[in-house]
């Protein structure tokens, strides 16, 4: 059963923390002060990703290690959530992804949707988990995904701040590039279906209860597709750039 005083909890913690983020960033990041109302929303729910997903990675990483072998081999969407080592993990991402959407439809912006309806099929989906009790493995799983969040919100501030220059830029944009296709794309677009179309065909899709979680992989895959197609035009677009100031450097220094 969904306890909703808790998910209320987690909630109001990452409401917390963007207001923390804020008066902390305004008195102490004099960056902060020169931006807009809608880029400081953005610094804001950086922020608050950042801590999200370096919580998430914290446990869930660890978790799937000690048990790789039974998640490995996962057969079914059965085993319980609540009372396990997934039920903060699930309510800590419910709480941020309600929290963040609310941040997102206050400053809506082109290009916001896709993260709307990312955030929506989010939590939908792992109440739905946590009042019904099930889903454990692919869960811990779906997770994984997490590791490039911290990454993300990491680029986002070093170009905030002016930082496009600097080789970690380029360092931290490569690694986010890899880890989504190995991780989004190649473990939850790819190893995800796999074991779901598995699952199905081996007779062990209970329905009508696992039909959401389908049906949530679905669009969650046709995102991570998306992104994942931004992520790499984008970065070949910043090697060029470089590539393209190098040369002209180097021609300069000859002339």
């Amino acid at each position: 059963m969904l306890n909703v005083p808790r998910l209320a909890t987690m909630v109001a913690a990452f409401q917390g923390i963007y207001y923390c983020a804020h008066f902390a960033s305004f008195v102490f990041a004099p960056k902060y002060r020169t931006l807009s109302v809608a880029e400081q929303n953005l610094w804001c729910q950086f922020t608050c990703s950042f801590i999200k997903g370096t919580v998430l990675c914290c446990l869930i990483y660890p978790m799937v290690w000690a048990n790789f072998a039974a998640f490995r081999s996962v057969t079914s969407l059965d085993g319980a959530v609540n009372g396990t080592g997934m039920e903060f993990p699930l309510y800590w991402f419910t709480g941020y992804a309600i929290s963040d959407t609310v941040s997102l439809v206050r400053f809506y912006a082109k290009g916001d949707k896709a993260m709307v309806i990312h955030h929506v099929a989010t939590m939908l989906t792992w109440c739905y988990l946590l009042h019904l009790d099930f889903g454990h493995d692919l869960a811990a799983i779906a997770c994984l995904v997490e590791f490039t969040t911290p990454l993300l919100a990491l680029r986002w501030f070093m170009a905030t701040l002016g930082a496009k220059d600097h080789p970690l830029y380029v360092v931290n944009g490569l690694v986010i590039l890899l880890s989504w296709w190995a991780l989004r794309v190649g473990v939850y677009v790819v190893w995800f279906g796999v074991k779901s179309f598995s699952i199905i065909a081996n007779g062990r899709l209970r329905l009508p209860r696992d039909a959401p979680i389908v049906a949530a992989w679905l669009v969650g895959s046709a995102l991570q597709l998306l992104w994942a197609k931004k992520l790499t035009v984008g970065f070949a677009k910043v090697v060029r750039e470089m590539t393209g100031g190098t040369k002209k450097s180097v021609e300069a220094k000859d002339e």
